[in-house]
């Protein structure tokens, strides 16, 4: 594993950290016993700081579940969102399970479909115990699952936020057909009830989409994801709103889109840029950790050289990332790693086995101090061998 720093956006390198390549057995073999069978399976796994698990469950084995998002509930368990896939790569229906503390399942729901695959879906609990899921619509469920509402929204939706009134804020791709451009990232803003308050569309030249949001310190947002550029892969893509959705400033930067973005506890921004293909992230293979200050502009950037898929900053300041290692005979491994505040590496370890393949997703800290992650661990014998290979 290596991580490349660079201090400026020209790429002049004057620092290196150079690792060997990380072997699995400076992580762990993760065990998830109640899961045998080819095919796929949403991982939880609870970790404390340093790396090592506390538990390990797999859910919805027997639909072929792949994760996308994980939040903490109100009871002290957690509920994790995802999509049903038979071939590992095109998306069936939403799959939401809530489990408990410990992980073991309370409720399964599968309801719509999640369309493009590659966007993600969004995820938030509400304080009064229910959930909203965001895809093609907004969904808003009771907390035992059962529809409550839905409402239809701009295009397809990638990230919710809780904003400071109560409502809901969402950020996403909507479809548009102008000469050469597809989509535009939307961001909208909803009462508590799901009826729009403001929706924007910010059109450009060039395909764009939102991946990401988060509602900043200052009551505005700042919606991050790709656009379509004219090299290989797509740039990350930055829109910095005032808390009514006009825009403050905007930033492209040439590090893949824009997985997931953080605001720091000293008020700078830290995203994470990757090329995440697939509905388990299979064949990325590096990603960019970037640090900007409140404005946008740039201070740091790190070249890591593993699928980074989500972060979370630590209470010393520093960041937990996880996402998925192309190892040795071409198997991935979930992955995690510790930096400090600046990116250097402490730490980083790879779980799993060369049977399946496994990656990390999605990452929140625990109501007491540690960690779950959500994933996804994935036999692909049957694809190959069985009836799923066409």
């Amino acid at each position: 594993m290596r991580f490349i720093r660079r201090y400026h956006v020209i790429g002049l390198v004057v620092a290196a950290i150079v690792l060997t390549a990380i072997t699995v057995a400076q992580g762990c073999n993760l065990n998830y016993s109640d899961y045998n069978e080819c095919g796929s399976a949403l991982t939880l796994t609870k970790m404390d700081g340093e790396g090592n698990p506390l538990w390990e469950k797999s859910l919805g084995g027997d639909k072929g579940a792949y994760a996308w998002r994980v939040q903490n509930t109100n009871d002290g368990g957690f509920v994790a969102v995802g999509v049903l896939s038979l071939d590992g790569f095109s998306a069936g229906p939403i799959y939401l399970v809530r489990t408990n503390s410990e992980g073991k399942a309370i409720w399964e729901k599968t309801f719509g479909r999640s369309k493009p695959y590659d966007l993600g879906l969004g995820l938030l609990p509400l304080p009064d115990g229910g959930f909203i899921v965001a895809g093609d619509k907004l969904t808003k469920l009771d907390s035992d699952g059962n529809l409550l509402w839905e409402r239809d929204i701009a295009g397809h939706a990638t990230d919710v936020q809780l904003t400071s009134d109560g409502g809901f804020a969402i950020a996403g791709a909507a479809p548009v057909e102008r000469a050469g451009v597809s989509s535009d990232p939307f961001l909208t803003r909803m009462d508590a009830d799901g009826n729009v308050e403001w929706e924007r569309i910010f059109e450009g030249s060039q395909d764009s989409y939102g991946l990401c949001l988060l509602q900043t310190s200052d009551g505005g947002f700042l919606l991050g994801g790709g656009r379509d550029s004219f090299h290989y892969d797509d740039d990350s893509h930055l829109i910095k709103t005032d808390s009514e959705g006009n825009l403050e400033w905007e930033k492209v930067f040439l590090w893949l889109p824009a997985q997931r973005i953080i605001e720091t506890g000293d008020g700078g921004i830290v995203l994470v840029g990757s090329d995440w293909e697939g509905v388990d992230g299979y064949w990325a293979e590096d990603s960019h950790l970037v640090r900007l200050d409140a404005d946008g502009n740039f201070e740091w950037h790190v070249k890591v050289d593993a699928a980074i898929r989500d972060l979370e900053e630590t209470p010393d300041g520093g960041l937990l990332l996880i996402g998925g290692y192309l190892g040795p005979g071409w198997s991935q491994y979930a992955y995690l790693a510790k930096t400090d505040s600046e990116g250097n590496l402490l730490w980083d370890r790879a779980y799993g086995s060369s049977e399946n393949d496994d990656v990390f997703i999605s990452i929140q800290e625990t109501t007491d101090g540690n960690f779950i992650l959500a994933g996804s661990t994935v036999n692909w014998s049957c694809y190959y061998y069985g009836y799923y290979y066409y």
